[in-house]
């Protein structure tokens, strides 16, 4: 029986998670999932390209000086012709820079300040890809602490779903539900195992399972988009900025070879505390 859920909703640009863990409820603004990526309107995306326009015709006047001296040179050795085909070019970038200005204070206008903007803008979601994995890696965990390989083992029947995440669409809204162990071992080929705690969903990186109805406590049915699965015996990589020290009753209960008394790595998936689960299959 799961004793972590986790439901991640997308509000706009918005993300909040609320998490159960062992009776206990949650609620905070997360960080954006890396799953998800802007989409805009066409007049959004639109006054995007003018802006970037805009953006480059400043850059390439700040040369002007540089121009002035070329102009200079041209002119000293009796190249005439070519010193006004630069004088030209100087008036044509003006023309534009103006004419490019001119019209993003029109879209500026149409569109409604930076606020207006802003909340026109939605998430949506987009399929990860194993090619994706390293920069999401780095982006979630610049500098690991903690990087561990191995199996995992949440003291179930081989196979066993330790951790589920569902991806669905709720009525236009995003919604992410994550349920399973709220901790679990990974045991190295070699070495003490480590303990993952769960206080927030981690960054899981998995292949794609077959996705059916989706059912979220206090949302309702909601439909299916993805589901990522860890198994028990799965192999995964586990990669943490922090950790801590200390004993864990999970490995008496799950390896009679260690003792709730003997000390153990501890990585916790918590709202300032990252971690990132990526099975080897991925």
């Amino acid at each position: 029986m799961a004793d972590f859920t986790s439901v991640l909703e997308v509000n706009g640009a918005q993300c909040r998670e609320s998490v159960t863990k062992n009776g206990a409820h949650t609620s905070r603004f997360a960080r954006t999932p890396l799953f998800l990526e802007g989409s805009t309107s066409p007049a959004l995306r639109a006054y995007g390209a003018v802006t970037a326009v805009l953006r480059t015709l400043v850059r390439v006047l700040f040369l002007f000086p540089i121009l002035v001296v070329v102009k200079i040179v041209l002119h000293l050795v009796g190249s005439d012709v070519v010193s006004d085909y630069v004088t030209v070019l100087f008036v044509v970038l003006v023309v534009a820079l103006f004419a490019t200005f001119a019209l993003t204070l029109a879209f500026i206008a149409i569109l409604g300040p930076r606020s207006q903007r802003e909340a026109k803008r939605k998430l949506v979601f987009a399929m990860p890809k194993p090619r994706d994995a390293s920069w999401m890696i780095s982006a979630t965990v610049p500098k690991p602490d903690v990087r561990v390989e191995g199996r995992v083992d949440a003291g179930l029947e081989e196979g066993g779903v330790v951790l589920d995440e569902r991806w669905g669409d709720n009525a236009g809204r995003l919604l992410r539900f994550c349920e399973g162990a709220s901790s679990f071992l990974v045991r190295p080929d070699e070495g003490e195992p480590v303990v993952v705690e769960l206080e927030a969903s981690p960054l899981l990186l998995a292949r794609e399972d077959h996705a059916d109805a989706l059912v979220v406590p206090g949302v309702g049915a909601v439909t299916p988009l993805a589901r990522f699965v860890i198994r028990q015996g799965d192999r995964v990589e586990v990669l943490a900025a922090s950790s801590t020290t200390g004993t864990h009753p999970l490995l008496a209960s799950t390896a009679s070879a260690y003792r709730a008394s003997e000390s153990a790595t501890v990585v916790t998936s918590g709202a300032s505390s990252p971690i990132v689960i990526r099975a080897k299959s991925f």
